[in-house]
């Protein structure tokens, strides 16, 4: 009973064996009967790439050295890459009646990487030269800026000095005039006051003179010219204390504005200062980004 399982076996494993190996020279038959099996199909031919390969010719690692050829290189590559998407949507389409279309996109799809990473660094390069170039023109701007201002500062110093100095003398000189007048102020005023006083004499003494009995009891009646002079005489007492109290006000804020000018000067150079300051400020710190940015 053993020996007859054995051999049982044994003639189902021939069977199979016998079974495949018909099945393989009936598939192989068929392949050279021109049966024309999916997988036994080759491939359609890519179309050419010289485009890209191209470019890469003209722009090689190291080749751009100025805007203007950055600038054309990236219009080039922006042309190629759209030349690059329609060639992969043609492909696409022509891989999609294939049998085994997965193997023909992902060919096309690897065709697709290669064209735009060599596209990709021709970009990387020129982005960066580009940058670099712009760095450092604007270096040296910023170094020609700095320079001027450099040369030209002691001119601004000893102008705005000198404006400061003839302001301080402006402002002296009219200080001291206006203290001198307030000075003879009182001694203008005693002669005034004299002047006043002696022709009131005059006056008194005249009409002493001139009064004529009036009445019976030969009283005098006094002369009304006297008496307007003396009030005119009045007034113009009391209209010079006025004015004197209006120029002791007027120097007062005479004084207060020389005082506010002062200080409006020493806050206009603080404030100068302060500019110039942070213009220094911002040079350093534009000079430090560009040199970031040209790093690569």
């Amino acid at each position: 009973m053993a020996i007859s399982i054995q051999i049982s076996f044994s003639r189902a494993d021939r069977w199979r064996a016998g079974f495949s190996t018909c099945l393989r020279s009936g598939l192989l038959a068929a392949a050279l009967a021109g049966a024309n099996p999916v997988w036994a199909q080759a491939p359609e031919p890519h179309p050419p790439q010289g485009a890209v390969r191209e470019l890469a010719a003209r722009y090689p690692a190291g080749s751009i050295k100025s805007l203007a050829a950055a600038d054309e290189a990236l219009k080039s590559v922006d042309r190629e890459r759209e030349q690059v998407a329609v060639r992969f949507a043609q492909a696409e389409q022509a891989c999609f009646p294939k049998f085994f279309a997965s193997f023909c996109l992902d060919d096309a799809k690897e065709q697709r990487r290669a064209d735009m990473a060599h596209l990709r660094s021709i970009e990387v390069e020129a982005d960066a030269v580009k940058r670099r170039l712009r760095a450092d023109e604007r270096d040296k701007v910023l170094e020609t800026q700095r320079a001027a201002d450099e040369a030209d500062a002691p001119r601004r110093q000893k102008e705005e000095e000198a404006a400061r100095q003839a302001a301080s003398k402006k402002a002296d000189d009219r200080a001291k005039k206006q203290a001198a007048e307030e000075a003879d102020a009182p001694r203008r005023l005693q002669q005034q006051k004299d002047a006043e006083a002696a022709h009131a004499k005059r006056l008194d003494q005249r009409e002493q003179s001139s009064r004529r009995p009036a009445g019976p009891g030969g009283a005098a009646v006094p002369d009304k010219r006297a008496e307007a002079h003396q009030e005119k005489i009045e007034r113009a007492k009391a209209a010079e204390e006025a004015d004197a109290a209006k120029r002791a006000r007027n120097v007062a804020n005479y004084q207060e504005k020389v005082e506010a000018a002062e200080a409006r000067q020493r806050k206009v150079a603080a404030r100068k200062a302060e500019r110039e300051l942070e213009r220094a400020q911002k040079a350093e710190k534009e000079r430090v980004r560009a040199e970031k940015l040209a790093k690569p």
